[in-house]
């Protein structure tokens, strides 16, 4: 879902978010899911760049964001 969320905003984006999707787009192809989920949970410039443009939009259902919501809440 994330890479045809990338394809599908690609096609709209502007020219200075292009580079973000292009990033987003090796890094699911190439590095492994331990590596991403720490890129995810980094506080640096550059981890915040690319949150800005995360394309993990949908993935999780509305009750599945609801349930992370409510244990976030409980810490």
């Amino acid at each position: 879902m994330a890479l045809q969320n990338l394809e599908r905003w690609t096609e709209t984006s502007s020219d200075s978010t292009k580079p973000l999707f292009e990033e987003w787009k090796q890094i699911i192809q190439t590095w492994p899911l331990e590596k991403l989920l720490e890129l995810l949970g980094e506080q640096g410039e550059r981890a915040n760049q690319l949150r800005q443009a995360s394309p993990f939009t949908g993935i999780l259902s509305d009750r599945e964001r609801n349930e992370i919501f409510q244990r976030y809440e409980t810490l």
